[in-house]
C-alpha cells in the first residue's frame, strides 16, 4: 500500500516496520504536496498530538503533525499509527516529515511555531529533531494541569492570564487569579512564560497567529470518527487519512477556483482587511520629525494612548496592538499611518507606491490570494486502492494492551458541576419559588364546589432537577 501511495503521490515519504520479534510496530506517511501546499500557503505554525484507536488486537495511537491553512483549516501534514506514545514514535513522525524535499529549513527555524501539549515524550522529541523552532504549550492543556492542581477555577480568570498582552494587563490578571486561587497562580508562576503566555512570547519573537491552544487531536477526531476510523486495522486509519486529505484538496480546490485572478488577498485576508481599514479610518496619524516612515498614531477608541509606527518594519510590535506582530498582517493603526504617509511622501511603505503591492508587502504569505491559488492547481491527494490492504500471512499483530496499559498516563481528572454530587444521589433540587399572587387577585378556581386535591408533584429527574445556575 505504501509503495503504492508512493507512485501516485511523487516524491511523498512512507516508513514501515516490525519489531525484532516479527510483530508489527509502525507504519506511516507524509504527502509532498501537503508538505509543498504547507510552504506555499500555510501559517508558520504547526500542532503536533496523538490520540488512540482500538480494533481489540492492535491497541495503539495515531499520530498526527498538522498543518495551518488559509481560513484556519487543518491539513494532516504526516501521519503514523505506532503501538505507543513514546518519544521515539513521536521523533518517527517528525523525521518522516523532515525527509519531504524542503520541509526541515521551513520547519526547523525560529520563525515557525509548533504548539503541542507538554507530554514527557512530546517535548524531549521536539527539542531533538527541531531544536530550533519555537515550541509552545498547549493553554488548554495547561487548564486541565491547573484544575488538577488546584481542585476548582473560574477559567476566564485562567484566559486573561494567557491572553494579557501587556506587563500592567499580566499582573493585573495574575493578582485576581492569585486572590481567587493561590494555588493556580503558584501552579502558573512555575511554568515558563513564554512558552504558553501571549505578552511574554511576543516579547521572546515568537508568533501564534491567535493560537492558544493546540486543536489537532479534537479535529482529526471528529474526521477519524465521521470515517469509522477509530476502530479497525491500523492499516485502514492510514487509508482513512489519506482521505482526509484528499477531502481537504478537494474543498479548497473549489474556494481556490471562486477567487478571481487579480485578487491580491484570499476571502478570509481580504474580510480581515476591510475591518482594519474602517478602524483606521478612526485613527489619527501624525509626524513625530524622526523620518518620513516614523508616525504617532491615536486611536479613537483609545485616546490616551500614542503609538509610534515605523512603516519601515510593518510588522513591529507596538504597545498592546499586537494584530501586526502576532498575525503578520496590517492592523489598523499601520494602515492609518500608511494612508498619511501616501497623502504626504507618495509612498505607503518605502519604495512602494502601488496599492497592491503595498498589500503584498505587508502581508504573510498564507493570505494572498496568488500563492493559495497556485498551491490548488498544482497539489492534491490521489488515493490508492484499499484492496492492498489485506493480511500477508507473515507479519504478527501488536501484542494487546490492558486497558490501564493502553490509558497509562493519560487519565484526566474531572471536577463535577456544583450539585452534581447531591443530584447523582437523586436529591431534589430546590426550585426557585412562584411568585405571590398580587393582592386582590380574581381566582381561577371556581367559587363553589369542594377544591379537587392537589396531585403529588412528580419526583425530579436527576438530569433535569438543576436550578438555572447550576445548568
Amino acid at each position: 500500500f505504501l509503495e503504492e501511495l508512493k507512485k501516485m503521490n511523487e516524491d511523498s515519504a512512507t516508513v514501515c516496520a516490525n519489531d525484532e520479534d516479527g510483530r508489527f510496530a509502525y507504519a506511516g506517511f507524509c504527502l509532498a504536496s501537503a508538505a509543498r501546499t504547507m510552504m506555499a500557503c500555510g501559517e508558520p505554525v504547526t500542532q503536533l498530538d496523538a490520540t488512540f484507536f482500538n480494533d481489540g488486537a492492535y491497541k495503539g495511537r495515531i499520530m498526527v503533525l498538522e498543518a495551518i491553512l488559509p481560513g484556519k483549516v487543518q491539513l494532516p501534514l504526516g501521519i503514523i499509527v505506532h503501538h505507543g506514545e513514546t518519544k521515539d514514535a513521536f521523533k518517527v513522525l517528525i523525521d518522516l516529515v523532515l525527509t519531504v524535499d524542503g520541509v526541515r529549513a521551513f520547519l526547523n527555524s525560529k520563525e515557525h511555531c509548533m504548539i503541542t501539549d507538554r507530554g514527557t515524550a512530546l517535548i524531549p522529541a521536539v527539542a531533538e529533531c527541531l531544536p530550533a523552532v519555537a515550541h509552545q504549550y498547549c493553554a488548554m492543556h495547561l487548564l486541565l494541569n491547573v484544575l488538577e492542581q488546584s481542585g476548582s477555577l473560574f477559567e476566564p480568570y485562567f484566559w486573561k492570564v494567557v491572553k494579557a498582552k501587556t506587563p500592567q494587563a499580566l499582573d493585573d490578571a495574575m493578582a485576581i487569579l492569585k486572590g481567587n486561587n493561590p494555588k493556580a497562580a503558584e501552579y502558573l508562576d512555575k511554568t515558563d512564560p513564554t512558552k504558553w503566555q501571549l505578552h511574554h512570547a511576543a516579547e521572546a519573537g515568537v508568533r501564534k497567529f491567535k493560537r492558544t491552544s493546540s486543536t489537532c487531536v479534537e479535529g482529526e477526531n471528529n474526521r477519524f470518527g465521521s470515517l469509522g476510523l477509530r476502530a479497525g486495522s491500523p492499516l485502514n486509519a492510514l487509508a482513512g487519512c489519506l482521505k482526509v486529505q484528499a477531502e481537504v484538496f478537494t474543498r479548497l480546490k473549489h474556494e481556490s477556483a471562486a477567487i478571481d485572478n487579480d485578487e491580491v488577498l484570499g476571502p478570509s485576508a481580504k474580510k480581515l482587511f476591510e475591518q482594519e481599514l474602517e478602524g483606521a479610518r478612526k485613527c489619527r496619524a501624525v509626524a513625530t520629525g524622526e523620518g518620513e516612515y516614523i508616525w504617532h498614531v491615536t486611536d479613537a477608541e483609545e485616546p490616551h494612548i500614542t503609538r509610534t509606527i515605523d512603516l519601515a518594519e510593518p510588522w513591529k510590535r507596538h504597545g498592546s496592538c499586537l494584530v501586526a506582530h502576532q498575525e503578520m498582517r496590517p492592523c489598523k493603526h499601520v494602515l492609518a499611518a500608511a494612508v498619511l504617509c501616501k497623502d504626504v511622501h507618495g509612498v505607503f511603505v518605502p519604495g512602494i507606491s502601488e496599492q497592491k503591492q503595498f498589500l503584498a508587502q505587508v502581508h504573510h504569505a498564507t493570505y494572498l490570494a496568488s500563492n493559495f491559488k497556485r498551491a490548488m492547481n498544482s497539489n492534491c491527494a490521489r488515493l490508492v486502492d484499499t484492496e492492498l490492504l489485506r493480511a500477508d500471512g507473515v507479519t504478527k499483530p501488536t501484542v494487546e494492551y490492558t486497558k490501564a496499559e493502553r490509558n497509562k498516563g493519560k487519565a484526566t481528572k474531572r471536577h463535577r458541576s456544583r450539585g452534581e454530587d447531591s443530584l447523582r444521589r437523586g436529591e431534589a433540587v430546590a426550585a426557585p419559588a412562584a411568585p405571590a399572587a398580587p393582592a386582590g387577585a380574581a381566582s381561577a378556581a371556581p367559587a363553589a364546589g369542594p377544591s379537587p386535591a392537589p396531585s403529588p408533584a412528580p419526583a425530579p429527574s436527576p438530569s433535569r432537577a438543576r436550578t438555572r445556575s447550576q445548568r
